[in-house]
């Protein structure tokens, strides 16, 4: 079965570089529209996880 990378719809077209995200049976791949090369790879337990503390503001950017 092929999955495919999905980018966030709040990306829209422009060319201001995303996040896709990939799905399989058993892990998670992340990367950048920008370097598809690179890929990152998480369990569900934590991808789960990482997800809790970005829902809470614990990765939030804050800029100046």
């Amino acid at each position: 079965m092929a999955y495919d990378f999905k980018k966030a719809t709040y990306c829209g077209e422009c060319d201001c570089g995303c996040v896709e995200i990939k799905q399989t049976d058993d892990r998670v791949y992340v990367r950048s529209t920008f370097k598809k090369d690179v890929v990152v790879e998480f369990t569900f337990d934590e991808w789960e996880v990482f997800i809790k503390g970005v829902k809470s503001g614990e990765f939030d950017i804050k800029q100046d």
